[in-house]
């Protein structure tokens, strides 16, 4: 009897790339989604102020940056089995750490961790898809760390009313971790044959081909620079609304802690629905189109928050930044290959995912500084403003784009 088609089995591969990614992006969403929303919470366990989030999402934002910058290296070096299975343990450690900690000290450390983990998986599995997948897989992929967002504001919020602790989401998702590693095992095979090829000349993070993406002209460094900046500051956005809607809502609007946790879930499910739909059709929307209008959309979500500081016109104004937001970042990384070639896209991934990281948690930790300084009500304009430079950046990526492919 012949053995399945060669058709057959890559089809059959992908799938199952497309469950353990995911899965694992789910549980990523997880992670990301959790400490917002827990922080009012973890805050008056420990007697701290309100600014005290952006240690731990500083914390987070410097584990990112240490394993997303060099992910290409890595993928070369070791291979996406390796690195997402010793990724999903170390988060499972990080979540006990902040599950089990006696004092606010030990969870930097683990925020650290965490971040570490995140960076790994985040630009790992972009890289693999945005070089071997289709943009179809990218959007699904990303529509499941959507669910994920939603799911962590749902599980903080019944955890919180139902035993009135903030650290049983944390014990939820060790469990969760070890089921990702075990996913990731089963699916060893197919990921490693998706594993780049290995570059002679790249023996190091700063390898020629990496180096050589700031040593072009005018055009491609500014491009390059573009294509950093952008993800920087959307990531920036999004987490600013995911990490602070939950306090701003329950300080400032003084809504519940089960209407914040709510009111957080349904600005990621707006997030995801949008993702999840936009990998349905077969036919794609053109990315450069659908990256302008999500921003467009978004910064009329940012007015609405600013301009109707109430729980309707907050939580309304919340969730149409994520619906507008949602494609903007798997549209970005797909233009990605076709703008840059797929040789250095490999590695302007890495740094689009650390940037992303490095904006997510950074820009939402300063955030979180001019809140402590200006008053809650400043999260309205902050976000008005990051908006703004979004759109203002991806205006100027895609006047570089143009040039660098008339160039060619």
């Amino acid at each position: 009897m012949a053995g399945p088609s060669p058709d057959t089995r890559e089809s059959g591969g992908a799938a199952k790339v497309a469950v353990a990614g995911a899965y694992g992006f789910i549980v990523l969403g997880l992670t990301d989604s959790v400490v917002g929303v827990a922080w009012p919470s973890i805050r008056q366990t420990f007697g701290l102020p309100l600014g005290f989030l952006s240690v731990l999402l500083s914390s987070a934002a410097l584990g990112y940056l240490l394993t997303a910058i060099p992910s290409g290296h890595f993928l070369n070096r070791f291979g996406a089995p390796l690195i997402m299975m010793t990724a999903s343990l170390a988060a499972g450690a990080a979540c006990a750490i902040y599950a089990g900690s006696p004092v606010f000290a030990m969870l930097p450390v683990a925020a650290l961790l965490l971040g570490s983990a995140s960076g790994s998986v985040d630009a790992g599995l972009n890289t693999v898809v945005a070089n071997g997948q289709s943009v179809r897989l990218l959007n699904f992929i990303h529509g499941a760390y959507g669910v994920g967002t939603v799911l962590g504001p749902i599980l903080v919020t019944i955890a919180i009313v139902a035993s009135g602790s903030w650290r049983v989401p944390y014990l939820v998702l060790i469990a969760a971790e070890i089921i990702c590693c075990a996913g990731w095992w089963a699916v060893r095979h197919t990921l490693d044959a998706s594993r780049p090829d290995q570059l002679a000349a790249d023996e190091s993070p700063a390898g020629p081909v990496s180096s050589g993406l700031w040593n072009g002209g005018f055009v491609q460094r500014f491009l390059v620079a573009a294509a950093v900046v952008v993800p920087f500051l959307y990531t920036g956005t999004e987490l600013s609304v995911g990490q602070w809607a939950a306090s701003y809502l329950r300080e400032q609007i003084h809504a519940t802690a089960a209407a914040a946790g709510l009111a957080v879930a349904a600005y990621w499910a707006a997030y995801a629905v949008v993702r999840l739909v936009m990998a349905l059709p077969s036919r794609q929307p053109s990315a450069r189109l659908v990256m302008p209008l999500g921003c467009v959309v978004a910064l009329g979500g940012a007015i609405l928050a600013w301009l109707v500081p109430t729980m309707a016109g907050s939580v309304a104004g919340f969730v149409i930044i994520g619906a507008g937001l949602a494609p903007v970042f798997p549209a970005l990384i797909s233009l990605t290959p076709l703008r840059l070639g797929q040789e250095r896209a490999r590695h302007v991934i890495g740094w689009q995912m650390a940037a992303a990281g490095a904006g997510g948690l950074g820009i939402a930790a300063l955030t979180g500084v001019l809140l402590g300084q200006l008053g809650l009500l400043a999260l309205g304009p902050i976000l008005v403003v990051l908006v703004l430079l979004v759109i203002a950046s991806n205006i100027g990526m895609d006047v570089l784009a143009t040039r660098h492919q008339a160039e060619l």
